[in-house]
């Protein structure tokens, strides 16, 4: 339960973190929208919203190997 605490703490850090920088970026930044070399389309929203969940993905797997690293006991 105190891992699974930890990481909603984290993640709900990150999102403020990206919601604050989001909303300290003027009206012109926030509304571009560029093109990668692939033709994908981003914009500043959508860059903050999938560094989130990236960071919540590698989060996730971080704990999955503490918890296995507990499991076998090499943690002494």
């Amino acid at each position: 339960m105190r891992q699974g605490t930890q990481q909603g703490r984290i993640s709900s850090f990150l999102t403020s973190l990206a919601l604050d920088r989001l909303q300290g970026l003027n009206e012109a930044v926030r509304s571009a929208v560029v093109t990668d070399e692939s033709g994908e389309l981003w914009s500043a929203r959508k860059v903050f919203r999938r560094f989130v969940e990236h960071e919540r993905e590698h989060t996730a797997h971080i704990r999955e190997i503490m918890e296995q690293y507990e499991t076998r006991g090499l943690n002494k």
